[in-house]
């Protein structure tokens, strides 16, 4: 009386083909590294771009360093070291107050975009350009 075949007896019994898991492992990999190429792509194009707007941003600090008077006071490090040791907190202060910190917030900004970018750049180009192996 035991014509009922259940559902797990009957896949217990199928055997899947023999190229099935060299597919789907050379499948998950494909995909993979499609993800990890497209990643590469975006991430290139960001450390591109903020390459890109790193060198005006440096050249505007570097003129807003002038500008602010920020250069002057600093070369009074070097040209006079006993007046800046002596007036040290002033000296400290007086630089603090010309500081142009726009500008050096750009250029922070810029550059920790810069390296965040290729630093999350490059694992995903190792993954992206590996040779893939072949199904020979």
């Amino acid at each position: 009386m035991k014509d009922k075949v259940t559902l797990h007896e009957a896949l217990s019994d199928m055997e899947p083909p023999s190229s099935l898991y060299a597919a789907t492992l050379a499948r998950i990999a494909f995909m993979r590294r499609r993800a990890a190429m497209v990643r590469t792509l975006l991430l290139g194009g960001f450390a591109f771009l903020s390459g890109a707007i790193f060198v005006p941003s440096l050249a505007y600090a570097v003129q807003e360093f002038h500008a602010s008077g920020f250069y002057d006071y600093a070369t009074l490090l070097i040209s006079d070291r006993g007046l800046v040791l002596t007036f040290w907190r002033e000296f400290v202060l007086s630089l603090l107050d010309s500081l142009p910190s726009f500008a050096v917030l750009l250029l922070l900004a810029t550059s920790v975009a810069f390296i965040w970018s290729l630093r999350r750049m490059v694992p995903n180009a190792r993954v992206a350009f590996m040779q893939l192996p072949s199904n020979a």
